[in-house]
């Protein structure tokens, strides 16, 4: 009989080495392994931040922190202390090491974690802009600098659906709001249900 209830959510407490932190060294985003050391450098690395960085968390953060992995996964729950592990590796890398702030990439899910994490950082007291932003937001914005570069207008992106939907939705009394068609075909997409179904 197999198995088949879903596993533990792992979390940053759990002993090492479970596999709630994986170190891992990887490949960079062209495919060459460039190790611990690398990417541009700014001023020369001092170092002072680090105990700073380090108080207050606990082993399996600590070790985090301070790995000298090229990539490093973290597979953790909610609330189990991953964005002040990333913050403090990000600014841990860029006292110690020496990284441009200017050229360290955070990706995320929401604009709200972004945010956090930049305000994280800045308290830190890492000085340069670290470049935090959605997945998404990244992207785009990467594509408008193509965009631009070779002189083409970018598609119009839209805020919102509802207005949108709207336009498409006749406005009787009585019948069906733009609020609700939307809210349908997200329940719909969200169940993988097609729109022929």
């Amino acid at each position: 009989m197999v198995d088949r209830s879903p596993p533990a959510t792992p979390t940053l407490l759990d002993a090492i080495p479970s596999p709630s932190l994986v170190l891992d060294e990887g490949l960079d985003d062209v495919g060459a392994n460039r190790g611990p050391g690398s990417g541009r450098r700014s001023a020369r690395p001092s170092g002072t931040l680090t105990p700073t960085l380090v108080a207050g968390l606990n082993a399996q953060q600590h070790t985090a922190v301070m790995a000298d992995a090229a990539v490093l996964r973290i597979l953790a729950g909610a609330g189990s202390g991953k964005t002040r592990v990333l913050t403090r590796r990000i600014a841990r890398r860029i006292d110690t090491d020496g990284l441009d702030p200017r050229r360290v990439l955070a990706v995320t899910f929401t604009r709200k974690a972004a945010s956090e994490l930049r305000q994280r950082i800045g308290a830190l007291g890492i000085r340069g802009s670290v470049t935090a932003g959605t997945f998404h937001a990244v992207a785009f914005t990467q594509l408008r600098q193509r965009w631009q570069e070779r002189g083409i207008t970018p598609p119009e992106l839209l805020s919102r659906k509802v207005p949108l939907v709207a336009r498409h939705v006749r406005s009787r009394k009585g019948s069906t709001l733009a609020l609700d068609v939307v809210a349908e075909i997200e329940w719909a997409k969200a169940r993988m249900i097609s729109a022929a179904d």
